[in-house]
């Protein structure tokens, strides 16, 4: 038998509720009970207030909440991999995942909404296409092998 382990989600799963400002106390708070990870989303123009969902950026957030915690997981469910430069994803993840002890775990979807579309200047029809594509990407510059996107080759 497997562990059994239990986290929280974030947005879209009720935690932005709790309001932007007590968002940094969560993290630690969610430690001391025993929750193993805490995931948030990549969620945009969902409003705030009585009429929406205050959703924050998730990479920036979940590298305050990193700051706070020890043993804390911190989950992204799910990164739009369309509206992110594939190098600069890579890095970032990296870079905070490093920060924190490799307290991080990603998940990538297509990120096919029609209105992150619009409103970022893509092309409807260009979103999620090269899914296979930039998920390799992202493992092979986790890797120790040279990785060519553009010019010149990057390591």
């Amino acid at each position: 038998m497997s562990d059994f382990r239990l986290g929280l989600s974030g947005c879209s799963g009720g935690l932005e509720a709790i309001g932007t400002s007590r968002l940094l106390t969560l993290a630690p708070y969610v430690e001391s009970l025993g929750y193993e990870t805490l995931w948030l989303n990549e969620e945009h123009f969902q409003g705030g207030g009585e009429l929406g969902r205050t959703c924050l950026s998730p990479i920036p957030l979940a590298s305050a909440m990193l700051a706070r915690t020890t043993r804390l997981r911190l989950g992204f469910s799910v990164l739009l991999l369309a509206l992110h430069h594939p190098l600069r994803l890579a890095e970032e993840l990296a870079t905070l995942d490093l920060l924190s002890d490799g307290r991080v775990d990603v998940v990538i979807s297509r990120g096919a909404n029609p209105r992150y579309a619009e409103a970022f200047g893509m092309e409807e029809a260009a979103q999620g296409t090269d899914l296979a594509r930039g998920l390799a990407f992202l493992r092979a510059a986790w890797s120790d092998e040279l990785v060519q996107h553009g010019a010149p080759a990057v390591q």
